[in-house]
């Protein structure tokens, strides 16, 4: 491999294919090119008067059983009493309450949703810091600039996820104390991996470097308290996803292939996080074997939050298809249906469905971003001059990134396994 000699070089150059990257992926919309073919669901009270009444294009996903696609007249939803007269299925059967329509997802839509904007910029921003720090691991050594960029796209998805947090109605209170609870749990829990068991049982050594452990225990705590509720909703979305219930919906499921993204999201979080605890892998490995195991643990973090980026659509999907769900159980649950929560839930989820991406894609795009910056090559603070020399402190930081990273997909795995044994066990209910 051939790599220019000048740093001033290989900073332009990083430079260079860092705003290339983020310039086309701004011309092409590709966060929402990311999402195509997804559907949203909206009942016909928010459809405009002219589409309600034509059609516009859409169709209805769900209906109450026995209707047909010609039954959209009022006299269609009409059967015989028991004495031969003539009554509605539900008083407001009439005005299309028992059916959704289904849209699908498209650009000229998310941007009208709220914090369209935050996942906007936090995509290309991402994007771009990834593409810098391939370009160091594989072919140009120019450590300065993927790490700022790095650096700068963690800040830009950890205040959003932190903003997105304090949203009023698209959280519910109990999460929201659950949440801080968790960020307090972590803070501790984090302080006493980093100063009692590390190195002997976890594989990570800060040295005698006492601040650098407790700046990464903060720093892990905060990562704790906003990772809270968007592990839960991909649990939710893992138990709708797999069908745990034997549903048997077709309008909720999840295909095979997002059904395999869910599995192999889940299996591969709950393994990088276990590979990188000694006695698990202190089995097979072998004094001649170390550098072979910490390569597998930086593997296994890498195909972790890959993964957890593939499974974004599934679980966005899922998440979508709950509402959907909820609508369904509440038209069949009783004999008059009462579907103004289910028509409630169905408008939060269109009108959240920014957040929820930011929270889905948030995780995994941290898990890439932190690792990368530990694996960065060359010095990230001298490749230019007017830095100064404060070479000391990159190897610290590297180990803070790396502990970061293992964090969010070990947090991540004890949540989602958490909320799934709720589920599996009755405490929770969809």
């Amino acid at each position: 491999m051939t790599t220019p000699s000048s740093p001033y070089t290989n900073l332009a150059i990083h430079a260079a294919v860092s705003a290339s990257v983020a310039s086309l992926s701004a011309f092409l919309s590709l966060p929402s090119l990311l999402l195509l073919g997804l559907y949203t669901y909206i009942h016909p009270d928010s459809l405009p008067a002219a589409s309600a009444g034509s059609g516009g294009g859409l169709r209805a996903a769900i209906r109450r059983p026995g209707s047909s696609d010609q039954d959209t007249h009022p006299e269609h939803h009409r059967k015989k009493g028991k004495h031969g007269h003539s009554k509605s299925v539900f008083d407001d059967d009439a005005n299309g309450n028992a059916q959704i329509f289904r849209l699908r997802l498209a650009d000229s839509q998310l941007r009208t949703r709220i914090f369209f904007s935050a996942y906007r910029n936090s995509f290309v921003l991402s994007v771009a810091a990834l593409s810098s720090l391939l370009l160091d691991r594989f072919a140009v050594d120019g450590a300065f600039v993927p790490s700022l960029l790095a650096i700068a796209a963690v800040l830009r998805l950890a205040f959003s996820l932190v903003r997105i947090s304090f949203e009023g109605s698209a959280t519910r209170a109990s999460e929201k104390q659950l949440s801080v609870l968790s960020g307090f749990l972590g803070f501790f829990s984090s302080l006493s991996v980093l100063f009692v068991f590390s190195p002997s049982i976890f594989a990570f050594d800060f040295g005698e470097d006492g601040l650098a452990r407790v700046s990464t225990a903060v720093l892990a705590g905060g990562l704790s308290g906003i990772l809270f509720v968007p592990a839960t909703r991909a649990a939710r979305s893992f138990w709708v996803g797999t069908d745990q219930l034997d549903w048997n919906l077709p309008v909720i499921s999840c295909g095979g292939a997002g059904r395999a993204c869910l599995y192999v999201g889940f299996i591969s979080c709950v393994f990088a996080a276990s590979v990188s605890i000694n006695p698990m892998v202190g089995i097979w490995r072998s004094d001649s074997q170390s550098d072979d195991v910490e390569a597998l643990r930086v593997w296994a973090l890498a195909v972790s939050g890959f993964a957890q980026v593939l499974a974004l659509r599934p679980n966005l999907q899922m998440y979508l298809n709950e509402a959907v769900l909820s609508w369904y159980q509440r038209l069949h649950s009783k004999k008059v249906p009462d579907l103004d929560f289910g028509r409630a839930k169905i408008f939060l989820h269109n009108h959240y469905i920014c957040l929820v991406i930011l929270q889905f894609f948030g995780p995994g795009v941290l898990v890439l971003l932190l690792l990368g910056v530990s694996q960065i090559r060359g010095n990230s603070f001298c490749d230019v001059a007017v830095i100064g020399n404060v070479s000391c402190l990159s190897p610290v930081l590297m180990e803070m990134a790396l502990f970061l990273a293992w964090w969010v997909v070990f947090v991540w795995s004890v949540f989602t396994s958490s909320t799934l044994a709720l589920f599996r066990h009755g405490y929770l209910f969809i």
